[in-house]
């Protein structure tokens, strides 16, 4: 997988990420969250803003233990025996969101997948409430500052009674604006959430959102 690819892997695939390349990040939503607590028991506290060009430290010996102890917890289960298949190549299946009547772990290559283009905002889901039984849904959202902001679906302001919406920034910059408050500028690597039943409007405040 590199940039702009997607996964899914619904409850009880096994899955181990690896990450490959000099410096590897990825946005990961997992729900329902106790599972975070997992990387609370085994992670250290850190406050630089990268990794460090070098770690000396032993991390079988550090972390090994840690996960030994997790054995059980935070739902996670250990498959120590399992073989992984050969890597494979992308296909056409990694091109569309699958369709069936339950969750599939599936890929979704960069780019790629269903659009849809509405007053000046693009989307592209990665997930829909189909492919994980309504569980949550993610799409990438891009506009420009050189629309209308009049013309944009987000100009006036949108109160969803039953969701929560988590913006993250990748690229540009996305002014949030709730009523009663001042607005609120989202950087690249910053991000938003705005609970259910909180009215809001969006405005992209440059070239590139």
């Amino acid at each position: 997988m590199g940039p702009g690819d997607f996964a899914y892997v619904p409850p009880h695939i096994i899955h181990n990420p690896e990450l490959l390349g000099p410096h590897t990040e990825t946005y990961g939503l997992v729900t329902p969250c106790d599972w975070v607590d997992f990387f609370r028991h085994v992670s250290e506290p850190y406050e630089g803003l990268i990794l460090p060009e070098h770690d000396n430290r032993d991390l079988k010996a550090l972390l090994i233990p840690k996960v030994m102890a997790a054995k059980g917890q935070f739902d996670v289960v250990f498959q120590r025996d399992y073989v992984p298949p050969a890597l494979g190549e992308w296909d056409q299946d990694d091109e569309k969101l699958p369709v069936g009547d339950k969750p599939l772990p599936y890929f979704l290559r960069a780019n790629t997948g269903p659009r849809w283009l509405l007053g000046g905002v693009l989307s592209r889901p990665f997930i829909t409430t189909s492919q994980c039984n309504s569980v949550c849904a993610i799409s990438s959202i891009e506009s420009s500052d050189i629309y209308p902001e009049s013309e944009s679906i987000f100009s006036k302001q949108l109160t969803f009674k039953t969701v929560d919406h988590c913006l993250c920034v990748i690229e540009g910059l996305l002014i949030v604006r709730l009523p009663g408050q001042p607005d609120s500028v989202i950087r690249e690597g910053e991000t938003a959430l705005i609970p259910a039943g909180q009215p809001f409007s969006l405005k992209f405040a440059s070239r590139y959102v």
